[in-house]
């Protein structure tokens, strides 16, 4: 063998002992998954079974930890600053956090596409819009025409003001002419509990955590935001049924890490993702809750999938006209 031949054998031996030392190691690494919500939503709840289901499969320790307010830009910027080297955070992010959230917090300290790294894609979220059981209408078409009959109109719940449900709401609104005004508060919670109490109309929720109040007949489910009928609900039409298909809009959840993060560490997690996502558990869990599992969105194509995302969502955005504080 030459002197060239054994010194480019040598590095090649190099090269993959280096690209294997690396995998073990981030293989050996805490998860630790943020969530933007307190303890008990459909992020909190995904997460957690998310972060048992890769533990099983891969023996490596995941803890979910909640980092709540902001509309998830202190998660963010908790997953952001992390410094430890013994772990990768990553964090549940909703579609504005990861596309456009910097476009309506002009004084963030951060922009998602720059200071953030795909990790997989998680699922999409269908939302139903509720409302007490004891209200006199029966379906979307009656909602309407008896709100604009209404000398004050209806009063209707967003889960924070520049957020997803806001979002929903005022697509709602645009599309069918609904005469409402918008409540809105920090959450579901104190959302629901109003709902419950007959002090709102209706809002937008998510299976989830509207699913119990369903079944119980507290509750009634007048429409879904989603393309096809949600199996939990096969009698509840769709919004395009109803014949207002431009108020549709689906959101989504990723996962994230913060840019930097080795290539080699973020394949190594988004595989053990993917794989989480096929278990039967995390299927049944996502059907129950009306939740699509983005199966094939690892992190090259999840990456693709964000860039492509921003547009749609800052028209979505800036139709609100809202800056959040």
């Amino acid at each position: 063998m030459s002197w060239f031949a054994s010194i480019r054998s040598k590095a090649l031996v190099a090269l993959v002992l280096l690209t294997v030392s690396a995998a073990v190691a981030a293989q050996g690494k805490t998860v630790v998954w943020v969530v933007p919500t307190p303890p008990g939503g459909v992020l909190d709840l995904t997460a957690r079974m998310m972060a048992k289901k890769i533990k099983d499969r891969t023996g490596r320790n995941v803890v979910v930890e909640n980092k709540t307010g902001g509309g998830g830009v202190i998660a963010a910027e908790y997953v952001l600053g992390s410094t430890r080297p013994d772990a990768i955070y990553v964090l549940s992010a909703t579609q504005n956090i990861a596309t456009v959230i910097d476009q309506q917090m002009p004084d963030l300290r951060f922009k998602p596409l720059r200071d953030f790294t795909a990790v997989h894609g998680f699922f999409y979220l269908p939302a139903v819009l509720v409302t007490p059981a004891g209200k006199p209408w029966g379906n979307l078409k009656q909602l309407v025409e008896m709100s604009k009959k209404s000398e004050t109109g209806l009063n209707v719940a967003t889960t924070g003001i520049g957020g997803i449900g806001h979002a929903y709401m005022a697509s709602l609104i645009e599309a069918t002419g609904l005469k409402a005004t918008m409540i809105h508060y920090k959450g579901s919670t104190p959302a629901v509990q109003d709902l419950l109490s007959g002090n709102i109309d209706l809002m937008f929720d998510y299976l989830a955590t509207a699913a119990t109040h369903l079944k119980s007949g507290k509750l009634k489910a007048l429409t879904a935001m989603s393309t096809t009928r949600l199996a939990e609900l096969p009698n509840v039409s769709t919004i395009a049924e109803e014949g207002y298909g431009s108020a549709t809009i689906i959101g989504w959840v990723g996962v994230l890490t913060r840019a930097g993060v080795p290539a080699e560490e973020v394949a190594a997690l988004s595989k053990a993702i993917g794989e989480a996502l096929r278990d039967p558990e995390v299927v049944a869990m996502n059907d129950k809750w009306g939740q699509i599992p983005m199966l094939d969105l690892d992190h090259t194509r999840f990456g693709e999938f964000i860039r492509k995302e921003v547009d749609r969502w800052s028209t979505i955005y800036r139709k609100l006209d809202v800056k959040i504080e």
